[in-house]
């Protein structure tokens, strides 16, 4: 909870198929005021991750400091699926979140979290 407080996050994004529920209870014991936002991975990873680099191949997504694991998990992926060891978990996070910032299409998921920004994160 401590980087959900620091970053002065909407919510916190959870796979509802894969332990969504325990994820929102566990938050919820922690602290019972932090939004969950339980999404439904009904794709696999590589098919959800082909709108996310056309954002990419557009210059609309920007990486502010290094992100060694997650530059190597977002390289590794073709149009074959993942080509990587392990788990992209780096990737798959970065995927939703940007997912969750242009859900509506036309960016304005983002257009809403730089209005906060300005108004000192309420």
């Amino acid at each position: 909870m401590t980087a959900f407080h620091e970053y002065r996050a909407d919510c916190v994004v959870a796979e509802s198929n894969f332990g969504g529920e325990m994820v929102r209870a566990t938050i919820h014991a922690a602290d019972p005021n932090v939004p969950v936002r339980l999404v439904t991975a009904s794709r696999g990873k590589a098919v959800r991750a082909e709108p996310i680099s056309v954002r990419y191949a557009q210059r609309q997504v920007h990486h502010a400091g290094r992100f060694a694991k997650l530059e190597d998990q977002l390289c590794a992926f073709t149009a074959a699926g993942y080509g990587g060891s392990g788990s992209p978990d780096h990737a798959d996070a970065a995927i939703w979140a940007m997912t969750y910032l242009f859900e509506l299409g036309d960016g304005s998921g983002i257009i809403e979290f730089y209005r906060r920004e300005s108004e000192g994160g309420k």
